[in-house]
């Protein structure tokens, strides 16, 4: 139960630093480079798209990118799961080094799968903006830790029994 009490104070407590760290400008190269990243497979996949800043121009929308769109508090969550899970710290850091650029990856399939539906169904963009990628991100953060846990954690302790 001590768990879920330091993974919910974990949470806060870095959601809180990431928006004070934010409010003082300390994130604008996360946003920039995430701006950069989304902007550049946006236009590897067709899709005609410029940066200004930390804003992406495409033919029929303009996209202001801010921390919350970097994923950044989607990472936050996912490595407070790893955090807490009673791992080693080995295990924890294949967790980190290999989930947090995933999900890094994943938001900027976000950006292109959303640049794709502002171009071709323009209505139904909002909503994977505001909804389906929230869900699907929550999905993705509990899947990437069950499998960490499985493949990485228990496969671990199974061949130290073994041993």
């Amino acid at each position: 139960m001590w768990r879920v009490g330091l993974f919910s104070f974990l949470v806060i407590f870095l959601n809180l630093a990431a928006w004070e760290v934010g409010r003082h400008g300390y994130l604008s190269h996360f946003e920039q480079f995430t701006t950069n990243v989304a902007a550049w497979v946006i236009c590897l996949f067709g899709i005609e798209a410029s940066v200004s800043g930390t804003i992406i121009l495409l033919p029929k929308e303009t996209w202001l990118v801010n921390t919350e769109c970097t994923a950044l508090f989607v990472m936050i969550i996912f490595a407070s799961f790893v955090l807490v899970y009673p791992a080693r710290l080995r295990e924890k850091v294949v967790a980190l080094t290999v989930g947090v650029p995933l999900i890094f990856s994943v938001n900027i399939l976000r950006f292109l799968v959303l640049a794709w539906l502002y171009q071709s169904w323009a209505p139904y963009a909002t909503l994977f903006h505001d909804y389906i990628w929230q869900v699907f991100f929550i999905i993705l953060v509990v899947l990437f830790w069950l499998i960490w846990v499985e493949k990485v954690v228990e496969c671990e302790r199974k061949a130290i029994i073994r041993s």
